[in-house]
């Protein structure tokens, strides 16, 4: 058993959790990316490629695409579901048509307060030039924290 101060709780649930937990960075990255495209074609429902978020990968040895691809595509629909994003329909997995942000989104990333320098668009902005992750992760979750509210 792990060693903790969690005394009969699961072996995953004690300790800390290094390195941090990649799947979830990749998560803030693609929807900061996500927020992103949409916001800079508003109001225009355009395809979303799934390989313009998280760059491209290719298949394996059995056309599978990688589980890198596949984690993209259900953050994809995964906002939809939160009533983020909309999309006409899914183009098998390599993206979605006619795909537009939301009233709720615009909203959200348009927003802004007096607590905050910038507008939340302009931080996810300002983390993509820079390429910090955590800045990224800071951006999003922000901006789906205020969505919580």
């Amino acid at each position: 058993m792990a060693t903790g101060s969690n005394k009969g709780s699961p072996d995953f649930l004690q300790g800390p959790v290094t390195p941090p937990d990649i799947h979830m960075t990749d998560f803030y990255n693609d929807v900061g990316r996500i927020f992103i495209s949409r916001y800079r074609c508003f109001p225009r429902q355009e395809p979303l490629w799934v390989d313009d978020i998280c760059g491209p990968h290719d298949l394996d040895e059995f056309g599978q695409h990688s589980p890198r691809h596949m984690a993209c595509l259900a953050t994809v629909l995964w906002l939809q579901r939160e009533g983020y994003l909309t999309f006409s329909t899914q183009d098998g997995q390599a993206g979605f048509n006619h795909c537009v942000l939301t009233q709720k989104s615009l909203a959200l990333l348009c927003g802004w307060h007096q607590d905050r320098p910038q507008r939340p668009i302009d931080a996810l902005e300002a983390a993509l030039v820079s390429g910090s992750s955590q800045d990224m992760e800071a951006a999003v979750q922000a901006i789906l924290g205020a969505s919580a509210r």
